[in-house]
């Protein structure tokens, strides 16, 4: 199963992209609200748009399930990206959320989207700022967000952490990544009439094997940085993969992105970077 077999240089998840994804629908006009408005089965929103600033309302519970929520539809996506509606009415909900404290965060981090996009950068990696906004409010999450905290390490080719069931609920993945190349940890669950191992799973073509499969969440980092999933799990069986090629050094992906190329090496998966993991 390969979702990619190489990310783009950076570090993050990179809220840029997902912001940038509502504003591109903002310019759009009426047809985007038409589309959420039309039976998605997003959480909608009263705000008037993703561009303003909107939030501010001290609602910490709400604004934590937003996050959730918008974990859950960028990672729901697949292979294919988010839907955009959904993404659209989802990151309208953080944003008329969010609490006075990070308010200012995540109404810059729209802003700095704007402006990439107007002016036709928003391709290339995230300037600092944005990664030290995303930063940020992930710790603001950490810090007032009642969810359970399961630290993962990854190295080459493995997972840490891992190896005992999970419970159920909303929960952060904290995502260390000690090694040399850059990694992620895509967080799957099996449908309940899988049979496959994680291993048989990734022997089969990509179509089929997200038939048996939903993506929950991701998280990456290049070597000596972390990063956060929010994930709400429920009760199943799950599992965990790389899918950053093998030879996937900062100085490698950065090289690639300027050539336009992808690395040739097989995915991390492939080399024993894959793990199970059950959730009661």
């Amino acid at each position: 199963m390969r979702i990619r077999s190489e990310r783009p240089a950076g570090g993050r998840r990179v809220l840029v992209a997902l912001f940038g994804a509502t504003l591109m629908l903002a310019a759009c006009g009426d047809t985007a609200d038409d589309e959420v408005d039309g039976g998605s089965a997003a959480p909608t929103s009263t705000t008037t748009g993703a561009t303003g600033s909107t939030g501010g309302a001290g609602d910490v519970g709400a604004f934590c399930d937003a996050v959730i929520d918008v974990d859950a539809t960028f990672a729901a996506g697949g292979p294919e990206g988010p839907d955009p509606a959904q993404l659209q009415a989802v990151l309208q909900e953080a944003q008329s959320t969010a609490p006075d404290d990070i308010s200012d965060d995540v109404d810059r981090i729209v802003t700095l989207t704007q402006e990439a996009f107007s002016s036709g950068e928003a391709d290339g990696p995230p300037p600092p700022e944005v990664d030290q906004l995303d930063q940020r409010i992930d710790d603001y999450v950490l810090g007032n967000c009642d969810f359970a905290e399961v630290p993962v390490t990854a190295a080459e080719y493995a997972f840490e952490g891992l190896g005992t069931p999970i419970g159920a609920g909303q929960t952060a993945f904290r995502f260390t990544n000690e090694g040399g190349e850059e990694h992620e940890l895509v967080i799957i669950r099996f449908n309940d009439d899988a049979t496959e191992s994680i291993e048989e799973l990734a022997a089969l073509p990509e179509e089929e094997a997200f038939t048996k499969v939903r993506v929950m969440g991701f998280a990456m980092a290049p070597p000596d940085d972390s990063d956060e999933a929010f994930v709400d799990l429920e009760p199943g069986r799950y599992g965990a993969l790389c899918f950053f090629s093998v030879g996937s050094t900062p100085e490698a992906l950065a090289s690639a992105e300027e050539s336009g190329q992808e690395l040739e090496g097989p995915p991390h998966f492939t080399q024993g970077m894959l793990t199970e993991f059950t959730v009661e």
